[in-house]
């Protein structure tokens, strides 16, 4: 019950900041459950896993592979030519986007450019969209700093905000390079990413994805451990005595971390949480052993 709170006042704050900005960054030290936390909203939050995609952003991820770009074929005589692919981020616009015509049940589908609409059915979407009843769209986007942003979106950045989207007031439509396709951002689609801050502090970050995103922060959080690790039926008293000192060693680690280098490096609760379901005091001292050898010591040398 103490977890499903916790969770709850997260996904409520997510929800306010991420229905006025449609794009939201959690951001962190390693091992403070943004992935989890991601993951675990964009599930909650849509109707099924269709409306949903999960990506990783890294150095070599490019525009060609999100957006659109040239793909090598091979036709039946063996002779190679190259075709225009959609990427991720092109398909699942035009899956919220034809998700909405659905809704409004209107015909029309968007498959090569945007199709054309007449007023009625455009005053039919954007009352959908003011009623919030457009069927929501997640795409959530891991490590979104690892990547290089204005390489990956390229001009297309612009479109993410809120009253660029179509059927917004300073609606923009985009040619696109390769196909030469309209394109656009339904206002359906919700975009819900997460930044390791030991790799890259937001001052770092390109202004203009700052400025389009909302940013919500998740720390190192003890009471998470002490409710998870210590107040537990199921433990004997000798196994919560060394999840208490862990915890306690975990603090004062990371508040000399803070005071040393900075507060973006410190060490988040995640690795400690896997001493849960160790019941007596060996088992957790074999695996605190591990999480200490192999996983903290390594981020404390680094």
């Amino acid at each position: 019950l103490w977890r499903l709170k916790r969770q709850l006042s997260t996904f409520k704050q997510i929800t306010s900041l991420i229905d006025k900005t449609k794009q939201l960054i959690l951001y962190g030290p390693p091992g403070t459950g943004k992935t989890w936390m991601a993951r675990n909203y964009v599930k909650i939050m849509a109707d099924n896993e269709e409306k949903c995609e999960f990506v990783t952003f890294h150095p070599s991820y490019s525009y060609e592979e999100f957006i659109e770009g040239l793909k090598p074929k091979t036709n039946e005589e063996g002779k190679i030519y190259y075709e225009v692919e959609d990427g991720l981020f092109k398909r699942i616009c035009k899956e919220a986007y034809n998700a909405i015509l659905a809704e409004a049940r209107i015909e029309k589908r968007w498959e090569k450019n945007i199709p054309e609409l007449n007023k009625s059915d455009v005053e039919k979407i954007k009352s959908l969209i003011r009623e919030d009843k457009a069927p929501r769209f997640y795409l959530v986007i891991d490590e979104i700093n690892r990547g290089d942003i204005s390489r990956i979106f390229g001009e297309l950045i612009t479109l993410l905000e809120a009253d660029k989207r179509l059927f917004s007031e300073n609606e923009i439509i985009a040619r696109l390079p390769y196909s030469k396709e309209n394109f656009g951002v339904p206002p359906n689609l919700y975009i819900l990413a997460t930044m390791n801050t030991a790799d890259r502090s937001i001052a770092l970050v390109d202004l203009a994805l700052r400025r389009r995103f909302g940013f919500i922060e998740l720390m190192p959080d003890y009471d998470i451990l002490e409710n998870e690790l210590i107040n537990n039926n199921n433990v004997t008293d000798e196994a919560k005595q060394v999840c208490k000192l862990a915890i306690e060693v975990l603090r004062n680690i990371n508040q000399r971390i803070i005071q040393l280098y900075d507060r973006d490096h410190q060490i988040g609760h995640s690795y400690l949480l896997k001493l849960k379901g160790k019941k007596n005091r060996q088992e957790v001292l074999e695996e605190l052993k591990d999480i200490w050898y192999h996983k903290i010591i390594p981020l404390l040398q680094e």
